[in-house]
C-alpha cells in the first residue's frame, strides 16, 4: 500500500511523520498484521529513504519523474495537481481516494475503485458522480503520543478555538456574538493567518481573548490542557476536522457547530455536545460548570484510537481490493467536475435549491 503527500520541508520531516493521522494508520496496519508492506511518499527537496517504524517513507522532488513500483492500494488524500503524474503512470492495482475538508468530488484525477466520506449523507450526492465506486465513511483518530491529558497543567483558559477569519470554512466570525456577551470567560485562539486586529473584530474586552497563532502540537496540547472548552465553529465545507479528535485525546469537551459534517460520529455522550453557533453564548456557561462531568479522553481511547481507526481503515482497504481491477467509470457529471469544480457542499445546495 502506498500513501502520497504534498511537499514538506525536510527539517520539518521527523515531526510531520510523528504526528500525521496517515502515516500512523500505516503503521497500526503494518503492527496488527492487517498490511504486509507501506510506503508513504512525500514531495522532498532531494531523494531521500527513511523509516518510521515498520512504514518506508520516500522523498521525492517532483513525482513526475518517480518509476511507481507495483502496489496493491494507492491511497490518495486530497484532490492536487501534484499528484497527477504518478497517477498516471502507476502500477496500483486500485486507487482509493479521500478527498479531506469537504471537496468530496475528485476532479484532477478520475479513476478510483473507492472513495472515503467524512458522512453518510454525502453518498447520494457521490453516487450520481461515482456510481459503480465502492463508498465508505472515514474513522480519523489522532496521535495520543502528542495529543493526552496532563493533569499538572492548570486552567487558565475558559475556552479554546483553533482556526482563522481567512479560512471561511472555520466560521470563526460566528464566535464574536458569545464573546460579546460573555466579558468574563477567556478565550484562547491557535491557528495561522491570526489577524492583528481580531480582537476588535471579534468584540472582545482588553485580557479577555488571547491569540497564539501558529504553535508547534506539543504547545498545541498544552493549550488544550490549559483549557477547560474546545469550541469547534467550523462549517460543513470543514468535513470531521481532525481537531475534534485532539480536542478529544487531550481531554477537552467539546461544544461543536452542528452544521459539521459528520460531527455525529465523534460526539458520542461524554465528549461534547452540538448545536447552532447561535446558542454558543448560552451553552458556553453551562458547559463550562460542568466541564469536569464530562470523560472526552475515555471516549477516544474506547472509540477513536489509532488502532481502532487503523482497523476501520483496513476494512476499507480490503473492500477496494474486492472490487474489479478496471475502475468503475464515473457518470457524466464525474467527467464533467474536471470542469466545474464542484464540492459536496456546493452541490448540495445546487440540488436543494432547484428542488425547490
Amino acid at each position: 500500500m502506498l500513501i502520497m503527500h504534498r511537499r514538506v520541508k525536510r527539517a520539518d520531516i521527523p515531526a510531520f511523520l510523528e504526528s500525521d493521522m496517515y502515516t500512523r494508520l500505516m503503521a497500526e496496519m503494518l503492527d496488527s498484521g492487517q498490511a504486509c508492506h507501506g510506503e508513504v511518499w512525500i514531495l522532498g527537496d532531494r531523494e531521500e529513504e527513511l523509516t518510521f517504524r515498520r512504514v518506508k517513507v520516500r522523498l521525492h522532488p517532483d513525482y513526475k519523474t518517480v518509476e511507481h513500483p507495483p502496489t496493491d492500494v494507492l491511497f490518495v488524500r486530497g484532490d492536487h495537481w501534484c499528484y497527477v503524474p504518478l497517477l498516471r503512470k502507476s502500477l496500483a492495482r486500485r486507487f482509493l481516494f479521500y478527498p479531506a475538508s469537504g471537496r468530496g468530488i475528485p476532479r484532477r484525477w478520475r479513476h478510483f475503485h473507492g472513495i472515503l466520506m467524512d458522512d453518510k449523507l454525502q453518498e447520494p450526492i457521490l453516487r450520481k458522480f461515482y456510481p459503480g465506486a465502492y463508498l465508505g465513511v472515514f474513522l480519523k483518530t489522532a496521535v495520543p503520543e502528542i495529543f493526552h491529558p496532563l493533569p499538572e497543567e492548570k486552567k487558565i483558559y475558559d475556552v479554546c478555538l483553533v482556526g482563522d477569519l481567512v479560512t471561511a470554512r472555520k466560521n470563526l466570525n460566528s464566535i464574536a456574538q458569545a464573546v460579546t456577551a460573555l466579558p468574563q470567560v477567556k478565550f484562547v485562539i491557535c491557528g495561522k493567518n491570526i489577524d492583528p486586529h481580531l480582537q476588535r473584530r471579534l468584540g472582545a474586552r482588553p485580557g479577555q481573548l488571547t491569540c497564539l497563532g501558529f504553535i508547534p502540537r506539543t504547545e498545541l496540547n498544552k493549550v488544550y490542557n490549559r483549557s477547560k472548552l474546545g469550541v469547534l465553529t467550523s462549517n460543513k465545507s470543514d468535513a470531521s476536522p481532525r481537531v475534534i479528535l485532539e480536542f478529544m485525546a487531550a481531554g477537552l469537551p467539546i461544544l461543536a457547530n452542528e452544521q459539521i459534517s459528520g460531527i455525529d460520529k465523534f460526539l458520542l455522550p461524554h465528549a461534547g455536545r452540538t448545536a447552532a453557533t447561535r446558542d454558543f453564548a448560552n451553552l458556553i456557561p453551562q458547559m463550562l460548570n460542568a466541564y469536569h462531568q464530562y470523560n472526552p479522553y475515555e471516549v477516544f481511547m474506547n472509540n477513536f484510537s489509532p488502532a481502532q481507526a487503523a482497523a476501520d481503515f483496513a476494512r476499507h482497504v480490503h473492500a477496494v481490493l474486492q472490487m474489479p481491477e478496471t475502475p468503475p467509470p464515473p457518470s457524466w457529471r464525474g467527467k464533467l467536475a474536471r470542469l466545474l469544480r464542484p464540492r459536496i457542499d456546493q452541490y448540495e445546495y445546487v440540488t436543494e435549491r432547484n428542488n425547490d
